[in-house]
């Protein structure tokens, strides 16, 4: 796997890569800081490992994107970013933060919730398609491995999926470029999806009079 690979070459997970990929797409889109939805499971105490109950916490997380940073230093610093994170995440945490941020990045590294049937012996699950109107945030980026990388996201009825496919078509950029040219920094690199670089012919067309 190209990313995990590139992620044991920089000292680094496989999740701050990936977060670190999703922040300069979104930042690309946004022209701005974006503040992402970040999972932890909450058992950082060995006391809560054999507990059962749901302790997982989600946190805001944020990476500053210089245009002259390589992606081996952001995903670098991702993972420190994410590493201080995890070690405050009991510091008490009033804000809500579905109003900082309308994405939510979750990442398992099994894929049994992505198989049909799950079996546990006396008894077994059986996956079911569901539908909502809404999500637990307007857009969820679902990622686990399975043969390698994959996503499922999870949107808002609302939310365009044209949108989302720009999304996803940049992050395929992206992941290229990290195998093909890493050193590339951010300034560099060029995330235009062919519809966008078909559209700016276009308009250079229109007034080429």
């Amino acid at each position: 796997m190209i990313l995990k690979e590139f992620s044991q070459l920089n000292k680094s997970t496989l999740y701050s890569t990936i977060l670190t990929i999703l922040s300069v797409v979104l930042n690309s889109i946004y022209k701005q800081k974006i503040i992402l939805g970040t999972v932890f499971s909450g058992r950082n105490y060995p006391q809560l490992e054999v507990s059962i109950g749901m302790f997982i916490k989600t946190l805001p997380y944020q990476l500053r994107v210089e245009e002259s940073a390589d992606l081996a230093s952001l995903v670098k610093r991702s993972q420190k970013n994410f590493l201080l994170l995890e070690e405050n995440m009991n510091i008490p945490f009033n804000v809500n933060l579905n109003s900082l941020t309308d994405f939510l990045l979750v990442y398992q590294h099994s894929d049994d919730l992505s198989k049909p049937i799950i079996d546990f012996g006396e008894f077994s699950l059986e996956r079911k398609p569901m539908y909502f109107t809404q999500s637990r945030f307007p857009v969820v980026f679902n990622f686990y491995e399975s043969a390698g990388l994959k996503c499922e996201i999870e949107y808002d009825e609302n939310i365009d999926e044209k949108f989302l496919e720009t999304i996803w078509e940049k992050i395929t950029i992206l992941t290229n470029v990290i195998y093909e040219t890493p050193n590339k920094t951010i300034q560099e690199i060029d995330l235009s999806t062919l519809k966008e670089r078909q559209l700016e012919n276009m308009i250079h067309f229109s007034f080429d009079f």
